[in-house]
């Protein structure tokens, strides 16, 4: 049986529709490096694209979506949220639980 990192949680991010591949994956890699340094891991992650958004964000009707599935400690998303606030490119993010 494998042994976890710590709970399973869904990462949700939408990134500025302006940035080119090389900006998002910069922001995606120091996203996984704030993951990593806390004690977790990127089980899956899921580019989904540019897609039209519910509401305009900074005046941006799309945003660039990328859905991830993580493993980490309660305690560590915390860390996650804070960093991903400070984050330029990030637009919105959500972090769910997962239910076992």
């Amino acid at each position: 049986m494998e042994e976890k990192l710590g709970k399973d949680y869904e990462l949700v991010l939408v990134l500025d529709p302006e940035l080119d591949d090389s900006g998002v994956e910069d922001t995606l890699v120091r996203v996984r490096k704030v993951i990593e340094d806390n004690g977790g891991s990127v089980v899956e992650e899921d580019r989904q694209g540019l897609r039209k958004v519910a509401y305009p964000i900074n005046k941006k009707r799309q945003g660039n979506y990328i859905i991830s599935q993580l493993q980490m400690s309660p305690e560590s998303t915390a860390e996650l949220n804070s960093s991903l606030n400070l984050t330029e490119a990030v637009m919105r993010h959500i972090i769910i639980k997962k239910s076992q």
